[in-house]
Parts: C-alpha cells; structure tokens; sequence
C-alpha cells in the first residue's frame, strides 16, 4: 500500500513541476486528462483484480502487482510526449489496483472485528507514500529530476515485490472459485448497496481530485512551485495524521463517522476556493486531509460489515467504483475551469463531499428498512 501511495501521487508531483507541463504542452484540460489516465488503469485493473485475487491468493496478487508496477515506474520517467505519459500512467494505474484489492480484501477477511481500524491504517500507508513522492521530488530538486525520483520508486517497488516471495502463505485465506454475474446480483440485491456504491464512488473522486489538482490551483493562484508542492505533501500528511489517530474511535460508528467527515470536508473545500490569502491557501490542504481522512477507508470497512460475500469480488467492485469517481471527477474539474475558471472548478469538491453524507445517510436508511421487514415482506 505504500507503492500504491507512491502510484497515486504521480499526476499531483510530475505534473506541478512547471519544466513537465511545458515540455508536455499540456492546457488545464489535458493535465486533468493525464490525471484521470491514471485511475483510468485503476478502474481496469480493479475490474479485473476481483476475480484474480480470488484465484490466485492474496500473496502473490501482491508480489505480482508490485513488481508490475517496478517495470512501469522507469517508463513514465522516460517518457517524452503526453502520449508516452498518459500511456505509462494508465499502465501504472492497472498494474497498481490488484495491490489495493489484495490489501483492502486479506484485511477483511483476517479482521472482522476491526475493519475501521485495519482499513485505515491501510490507508495510512497509501499516505505515506503519497507524502514520499512530492517530498523527495522537493528535496532532491538541487541534485536530482523528478525523473529520478521515480526512476528509484521503481527500485523500491521491486524490493517489495521480492519480498512477497518470503511470505508465507495466509492460514485460512484460500482461493475461491468466482462467478462475476452470481456476485454482482448478490450484493445488487441488498437495499442500500447502491446508495453506498454511489457514495464511494464520489470519495473517490474527492481524493483523486485533491491529489491531482491542488497544485495547479495553488500556483493559478500565485504560489510557487516548490512551495505547492510542500502544501500537497501536507495534504497527504493531514490524511496520515487524522488515520492514526482517530481510525479505532470509529468502529462502532461507522456511518456517522463517514457523514461527519464528508460535511467536514466540504466545509473545508468551500473556505480554500473562497478565502483568498496566503495563509489560508498553505494551511487548508492539510486540514482537507484531516477532514475527508476516514471517508473512504471506513466506507469500505462498513461494506465489509454489511456485505458478506467473496472478499476479493466485493472489494475489487468497490474499488473499481472509486476509480470511476477518480476518473470522472479530475477530468470534470478541468473541463470546467478551462470555462470557468480554477476556483469553479475546484467547487464541484464542495458538492460531491455533501452527495457523499446525504448518500451514505440513504444508505443506511435503506438497510434498516429491510433489517425490519417481515419474512412475508422480503418475499
């Protein structure tokens, strides 16, 4: 997971560096397309991850994503046209989503009890690596290109794939045969899957979003490179920081974490897009984070809870769903600020964190409704 953070930091960092998009020749639309590129290849690899992972196991769908990903690494470092780079980043994104599924599934599997807790402390890692890129890609500007950078996130992706090999097995985790059709319709049948499936897919694209766009607000907005790079890295450090700390509170009150959240989050959106001033512009990233933290993960642990079933095809479903928010919302930012301006764009955050609560509210709604049924009414 922490590879995968490192992936998911990729279009925020090469992106924000001014040399990169020049050299790209790339507008505010295409940049939104590249980032949209990656979760692109996260939406096929997720489409495909489910069935795999229940085939082969946990542990070698994550040496062999792993080691995907070390190949593809040096690929976007070399790449010259915004071809080449759409092209590297959307392999990135298929190679990488069979690690989210593999991770997100064993943690159900072996922790029923503290699905909250395990899943984000998943999440704390994909963090860490999304903090790791833009950091070193700062730190190393003196010496190093980004291209460097990544070309050594590589190295450490294939250290990681090696060592899944001395892993042993996982007791009580084995292959399970897998029907897509049989598994759609039996979480399709549960009244408030959709709402919930709905609700990720938009969290989804809220972290997409933020991760690839608050660079090019930042300097749109008169702030130098280096230091909107800085600020994106406080943004991952705001997610790591309020899933360490409040991941175990929320076990127990799942949904009403996940509204609080998104309302907190789309509070925070609204004051970064309207409040002009340098101050505000260096902190709100990082309290974004902290506020829109333990949507996700904890929207998929409460799945986990609800949902019973293969839990590889239910997770790579979901993350499939997240990598359609991914897609789709990035790509609709760019679209409307290159009408409309930076700060219209950035605002349709605002709206889809409410979606997000008024969803998951829905949701539970629908599953208390049919927890009350009658035998003769579920018939």
């Amino acid at each position: 997971m922490l590879v995968y953070g490192i992936v998911l930091s990729l279009p925020g960092t090469v992106l924000g560096v001014p040399e990169t998009a020049a050299g790209l020749g790339l507008t505010l639309t295409g940049r939104g397309w590249l980032i949209s590129a990656l979760f692109a290849g996260l939406l096929a690899g997720s489409l495909l991850s489910g069935p795999v992972v229940d085939a082969i196991g946990y542990r070698v769908s994550l040496g062999l994503s792993a080691g995907c990903v070390a190949a593809l690494l040096p690929l976007l470092a070399f790449a010259r046209t915004p071809l080449l780079a759409g092209a590297a980043i959307a392999s990135l994104g298929l190679a990488a989503a069979g690690m989210n599924t593999a991770s997100n599934a064993l943690a159900s599997d072996l922790f029923a009890g503290e699905r909250a807790a395990r899943m984000n402390r998943l999440a704390v890692l994909v963090g860490i690596g999304g903090v790791l890129m833009p950091l070193m890609t700062v730190a190393s500007s003196a010496i190093a290109s980004w291209r460097t950078v990544v070309a050594a996130a590589g190295v450490m992706a294939a250290i990681i794939a090696l060592a899944c090999v001395w892993v042993p097995p996982v007791a009580g985790a084995p292959a399970r045969r897998y029907s897509p059709g049989k598994t759609l319709r039996q979480f399709a049948r549960q009244p408030g899957f959709v709402w919930l499936a709905a609700a990720l897919l938009l969290g989804g694209g809220n972290e997409a979003a933020l991760a690839g766009w608050t660079t090019t607000y930042l300097q749109a907005a008169g702030v130098g490179a280096s230091a909107s790079t800085w600020i994106l890295a406080s943004h991952w450090a705001g997610l790591i920081v309020a899933r360490m700390t409040l991941s175990r509170r929320v076990e127990r009150t799942k949904r009403a974490a996940v509204v609080r959240s998104a309302l907190a989050g789309a509070m925070c959106i609204a004051i970064f897009v309207i409040v002009d001033g340098g101050a505000w512009l260096a902190v709100m990233p990082f309290v974004i984070g902290l506020a829109i933290a333990l949507a996700v993960p904890t929207m998929l642990a409460l799945s986990g809870d609800r949902y019973a079933g293969h839990a590889g095809a239910l997770f790579g479903l979901l993350l499939t769903l997240l990598q359609v928010g991914g897609i789709a919302l990035p790509a609709a930012i760019g679209i409307v600020s290159d009408r409309a301006g930076l700060r219209a764009g950035m605002s349709l955050l605002v709206v889809s964190c409410l979606l997000v609560a008024v969803l998951v509210h829905r949701s539970h709604r629908a599953d208390q409704v049919e927890s009350s049924s009658t035998p003769e009414e579920k018939a």
